[in-house]
């Protein structure tokens, strides 16, 4: 019918064989060919600059939840809403009401929530992140001879960031760290105690005068 609100799927990768049960995310409206052009062409590259190692993905997150958003340039905080939806997983479903950049509040509001959790996990405490309920839903494949059963999540595209970041956390938590100087937290190898060359550097400056002191 005219004038009624259409769904359309706007971004996601295809898969090699099945169907897919799910547009991870639907689109309610109907946005320009141009408008939805430009939002897949800026969430590929914020899958390239998350990368697709677990450990990388996890490197940004820690990274992430450590950076001062007033001091980044609007289009630096653009970037950053669309490398968040890229790490979106599959079993997410999830509602845009308009094609285009995160809206700020929801990208402070996330890094909150996400610095929040790393703080709680690294404290040994436990990490509480408002999520849907999952559902189950079981779809043929496409030789029709075959089904699949998939465990989906339907919620906000906050709620798939934060979700997704939980999951990733799940894989590969034992490379969090929390840094022996600014204690903020970080990802690195069995070994490493400082988040960058900078904490590093201000704790042998701090040994080397207290050494000349005393």
């Amino acid at each position: 019918m005219k004038g009624r609100s259409r769904a359309r799927r706007v971004g996601g990768s295809r898969q090699r064989s099945g169907r897919k049960p799910y547009p991870p995310a639907i689109l309610v409206g109907t946005p320009s060919f141009a408008a939805v052009q430009e939002y897949r062409r800026e969430a590929e590259l914020g899958r390239a600059r998350v990368g697709t190692a677990p450990e990388d993905r996890l490197r940004w997150v820690a990274e992430f939840t450590r950076r001062n958003l007033d001091a980044l340039r609007p289009e630096e905080r653009v970037a950053l809403g669309y490398d968040l939806r890229a790490l979106i997983v599959r079993g997410w479903r999830y509602k845009l009401r308009v094609v285009g950049p995160l809206p700020e509040p929801e990208l402070r509001a996330i890094q909150i929530e996400l610095a929040a959790g790393l703080v709680l996990l690294l404290k040994g405490e436990p990490w509480f992140p408002r999520l849907p309920s999952p559902h189950l839903i079981r779809v043929r494949e496409d030789d029709g001879s075959t089904y699949q059963t998939h465990l989906i999540f339907e919620g906000s595209e906050a709620q798939a960031i934060v979700g997704s970041v939980a999951e990733l956390l799940v894989q590969t938590s034992d490379r969090l760290r929390e840094c022996a100087k600014c204690k903020r937290p970080f990802v690195g190898r069995e070994g490493k105690v400082y988040c960058s060359r900078a904490c590093s550097q201000t704790v042998r400056d701090q040994r080397k005068r207290k050494k000349q002191q005393g």
